[in-house]
């Protein structure tokens, strides 16, 4: 996993590289068996999941599916996450 000011890189092998453009990414976690991806925009206060399996798979003639949802407003700074068995654990 990579950073830069305005993206995360997400990369499997050497050249397989699933690209998120977040501006502003503090806090992130993976599920415990590493096939899903969170992380917290806090531009926007919101959390998105990345499917990792969704994000690798080869799709001719269309684009990889991005980031969803989960979380539409969060109220509070966050300052911690964690996710298992589907739920999300914020630490603020």
């Amino acid at each position: 996993m990579f950073f830069s000011d305005k993206s995360i890189q997400l990369r499997r092998g050497r050249s397989d590289v699933f690209r998120i453009n977040a501006a502003n990414v503090q806090r992130y976690c993976f599920s415990a068996s590493g096939d899903e991806f969170l992380y917290f925009d806090e531009s926007e206060s919101k959390i998105y999941l990345v499917d990792m399996e969704d994000a690798y798979a080869q799709r001719k003639g269309s684009q990889r599916p991005g980031p969803k949802l989960l979380a539409p407003a969060v109220q509070y700074e966050v300052l911690g996450m964690a996710y298992y068995e589907g739920r999300i654990w914020l630490g603020g």
